[in-house]
């Protein structure tokens, strides 16, 4: 999403913990994304978020601007907080029941293929989303920011 929306990832800070679960990899990891625009983001996920007896778990986005704050909840849908006002704004939007991402990312590729585009999501893409893992991995062994252009990015 991020790269989506904000663009290509600069620098990279990254922490990962085991915290609670047994488990051999982190169940908490927290990024510092500094964006080649000049925005920041942080990314944070987690294996020890609680889940309701439906099993629905934490999963939000939120973006802070000048004119408007963005919040999207899973659960609760989208609102806005804007510049000048003191209570939310609630964005409708329809989620479409059955509605199956890969399914959808797998036509969409198809389509590019067919007519001979490049897809919405490119190589180059899924290229730099990997770096930025890579990245993250290195930072949080190194315990210092990683650039982009580090050259052990490049490495197998």
């Amino acid at each position: 999403n991020f790269l989506y929306l904000f663009g290509k990832i600069k620098r990279v800070s990254a922490e990962f913990r085991k915290v609670v679960t047994k488990s051999e990899i982190p169940d908490v990891c927290v990024l510092w994304l500094e964006f080649e625009s000049g925005l920041l983001g942080t990314l944070g996920t987690s294996f020890i978020s609680p889940t309701t007896p439906t099993g629905r778990y934490n999963y939000f986005i939120n973006a802070y601007g000048t004119e408007a704050n963005f919040y999207h909840d899973r659960w609760d849908g989208i609102t806005l907080l804007r510049n000048d006002h003191d209570d939310k704004i609630r964005v409708a939007y329809e989620e479409h029941a059955g509605f199956d991402y890969l399914i959808s990312e797998l036509d969409e590729f198809g389509d590019a293929v067919r007519h001979d585009r490049d897809p919405e999501v490119t190589g180059q893409d899924g290229l730099h989303v990997l770096k930025v893992v890579k990245a993250a991995m290195l930072s949080s062994k190194a315990q210092r920011p990683v650039e982009m252009s580090d050259e052990r990015l490049f490495e197998e």
